[in-house]
């Protein structure tokens, strides 16, 4: 019996050894393979020049490897107040951020002509991007030129030259669009600056997979906020950007393209001159209309420009109102209709801290407006929503009395009439949005009920006219990350409540009759720490994204439904995380090592069995 125990004891030993030299001997080694992926010809292009005087800017991007390499293309300028705009490029189209795949072991030639729109000295840097790298890890990477003559080099153990791009930690703000069978998704996430840039991924085939996840922004600071409208071909994503020298304000800059992802522009939509903020976008027929807010003279100020859908030329910057400091703007059009509302805190009969709702309306595309005001001077109102059908505006605020109120335009669409008030709650009242198909109008929001955060719903059949009683939904945890979108007789909602255990997990509820009756809420996630659940209906399909916001993992989770909500399919990952992947060298007692630990082992232990009967026999 004792020999056997030392025989067990002895294999112990001997798979510990194998693990221990396997700990210390068999982890890559420290030493970084560099590899020459592309040589860039041009350096910081120094241009002086008087406004319309044309200047052209050219070099070559030679790719160093044996295979195909798409590399993001940009032409940007040092600095950020340059005005300029295209005249001739080869062989990209008239943007400034281009995808070209140069082919293996080749050389691409560029030339860009511009015309300077305002004088002086300015550096244009033509940057690339690699695409379709990936290190042996399978990680995100993404190398890129300084603006200077030289190489791009990848550095990283046992470099192959296969797919990808880093798409950022920290993810969060995900917002969806579709068009046709083209789904867009787009977020924010801290990249290899370290700090936030804009991200855009696209599926073809309504979300079943999608393409490599692109930085659209490309700043040097962060990029915050994004929104997204599609219409057809049309794309634009607005976002802040921290474009200011000193870092004390936001622009407002916009992401636009008619033929995405082959090509993409880049341009501003705000001043420059301030800080903006509160940024929206809506495409309707041939134009697309921004609201935004900015502070240039002294009051948040209600701005407002448009650009063809199928240009970045927001050029004109429209003051709507500047009555006093605004927030909150909103933005609907229907063809060459526009519609805007927006708080203000210019007329309050209780103090200087009231607000009040306004609405402004333009027939004729944006040239002119009518404003008026909506709610009661002597009351705080705040937080508008707006949504339109067939023509029809609706608009829906709450008030310093608790009350929910909606209105709806007058048939010319100049003014806001047959103001109801659909509910009176408690201060912790909280307006999520209104939608509109057809003749339904659905408003739905959150308050406190016998001391629980509650979802609450009423719907119109009859274009806003009668409401139905508000009808309550369920529990959640945050009134912020609460959203619906609808599609005929379909309604959709998804919000966050709070399990037993502590963890949050997102709720989803459909209704097919147009909100008479719900079906009984699901759970979308199955991660520990879900937020922001935003939801998109096309057709039968449903589009739910939200973030896990666990430490170290950061992803955006993506999941579709094909049959009006029904089920989904299992989640996708559309950005990749900021912790390393674990290589299999980590698993230090793995079968392999085991059986050879055994092996060893066992040999030492017949060894010592027979050498301990020699030792008996004599």
């Amino acid at each position: 019996m004792k020999t056997l125990h030392v025989s067990i004891i002895l294999i112990l030993l001997a798979v510990l050894i194998i693990s221990q030299i396997k700990i210390s001997y068999g982890q890559p080694e420290s030493n970084k393979i560099q590899k020459e992926i592309l040589r860039f010809s041009s350096e910081q292009y120094p241009a002086y020049g008087i406004t319309g005087e044309a200047i052209t800017i050219n070099g070559t991007i030679e790719n160093l490897i044996d295979k195909d390499v798409t590399v993001l293309f940009v032409l940007q300028s040092d600095g950020y107040n340059t005005a300029w705009h295209m005249i001739e490029s080869e062989p990209f189209s008239l943007f400034a951020y281009d995808n070209l795949t140069i082919p293996a072991d080749r050389s691409i030639n560029y030339q860009y002509k511009i015309r300077l729109l305002t004088h002086g000295t300015f550096f244009f840097q033509p940057r690339a991007e690699v695409r379709d790298l990936k290190d042996a890890s399978g990680n995100y990477i993404q190398y890129e030129t300084a603006g200077k003559r030289g190489t791009i080099t990848i550095t990283g153990q046992d470099v192959h030259e296969t797919n990808f791009v880093h798409t950022g930690s920290g993810a969060s703000n995900a917002k969806i669009a579709v068009s046709g069978n083209t789904l867009y998704v787009i977020w924010q996430g801290i990249g290899l600056g370290n700090h936030d840039d804009i991200y855009l991924a696209s599926s073809a085939n309504n979300g079943t997979d999608f393409t490599i996840p692109v930085n659209i922004s490309q700043s040097k600071k962060d990029s915050i906020e994004p929104e997204i409208s599609v219409v057809g071909r049309d794309i634009f994503v607005p976002y802040r950007d921290n474009t200011d020298t000193l870092g004390e304000y936001f622009d407002l800059l916009v992401m636009g393209s008619d033929n995405y992802p082959t090509s993409y522009g880049i341009g501003r939509i705000s001043t420059g001159y301030a800080d903006a903020n509160s940024g929206k976008i809506t495409v309707s027929g041939q134009k697309a209309y921004s609201v935004w807010i900015e502070n240039r003279s002294g009051n948040d100020t209600v701005y407002f420009n448009t650009s063809p859908s199928n240009e970045i030329n927001f050029r004109s910057h429209d003051i709507i109102s500047n009555l006093g400091n605004s927030s909150n703007p909103q933005i609907a059009a229907d063809g060459s209709s526009v519609f805007l509302a927006w708080e203000t805190n210019r007329y309050g009969g209780t103090g200087n801290s009231d607000n009040s709702i306004y609405y402004s309306y333009s027939p004729d595309g944006g040239n002119t407006f009518q404003t008026v005001l909506v709610s009661n001077q002597d009351k705080n109102s705040t937080n508008p929503k707006i949504a339109i059908s067939n023509g029809n505006v609706y608009l829906a605020y709450q008030d310093s009395t608790n009350d929910l109120i909606f209105v709806k335009n007058a048939e010319n669409g100049s003014g806001l009439v047959d103001t109801a008030k659909l509910y009176r709650g408690t201060e912790h009242l909280h307006l999520s949005g209104v939608d509109a198909e057809g003749k339904n109008v659905y408003v739905f929001w959150t308050d406190i009920m016998q001391g629980n955060e509650t979802v609450f719903f009423s719907t119109s059949d009859d274009s806003g006219s009668t409401f139905s009683k508000p009808a309550r939904l369920g529990n959640c945890s945050d009134p912020a990350f609460l959203h619906a979108a609808s599609s005929e007789s379909n309604l959709y909602l998804v919000w966050l409540d709070r399990t037993g255990t502590g963890l949050d997990q997102i709720l989803f509820k459909k209704s097919h009759d147009n909100g008479r009756t719900f079906d009984d809420a699901i759970v979308l996630n199955n991660d520990a720490n879900p937020m922001d659940p935003f939801v998109l209906v096309s057709s039968n399909n449903v589009y739910v994204t939200w973030n896990d916001a666990s430490p170290d993992i950061y992803h955006i989770f993506f999941k579709a439904s094909h049959d009006q909500g029904e089920s989904f399919e299992n989640p996708i990952y559309l950005e990749g995380t900021n912790s390393e992947v674990k290589s299999n060298n980590d698993d230090y007692f793995s079968l392999s090592t085991i059986i050879l630990g055994l092996i060893l082992g066992s040999i030492i232990s017949t060894l010592y069995i027979l050498k301990r009967r020699r030792l008996l026999q004599h």
